[in-house]
């Protein structure tokens, strides 16, 4: 949808940017009301500011959709892209990396004849 907007079909990158906006701010919310338990507490605080990330550089890409940039096109490379990148997905999976729940089961093992 960003996309066909930032291409030139009106008012799709401006719903594009605040659908986003409101799915980040959605799974942030439903992290910290879910309060996870099969995290360590490390991990969990790790994944709660990967999750920020994206909340916080959706306004530079709200602004910009809705013809305010805040910052120009290679500030949006940096700040809004690469933060991203790095913040939310990189975050996100050194969190779930650290904070890898047991298993509640053991793993079944084939039996060779």
């Amino acid at each position: 949808m960003t996309a066909a907007g930032i291409s030139g079909i009106p008012y799709l990158q401006e719903i594009g940017a605040a659908s986003y906006e409101l799915i980040f701010i959605a799974q942030l919310g439903a992290f910290i009301r879910g309060r996870p338990h099969r995290i360590a507490l490390g991990p969990s605080y790790l994944l709660a500011a990967a999750l920020m990330v994206p909340v916080v550089t959706m306004a530079f890409a709200v602004s910009w959709a809705w013809g305010s940039p805040l910052l120009d096109s290679s500030e949006m490379v940096r700040y809004h892209g690469l933060v991203n990148a790095i913040g939310h997905v990189g975050l996100a999976l050194a969190a779930f990396a650290w904070g890898r729940p047991q298993p509640h089961a053991p793993i079944r093992r084939s039996v060779s004849k």
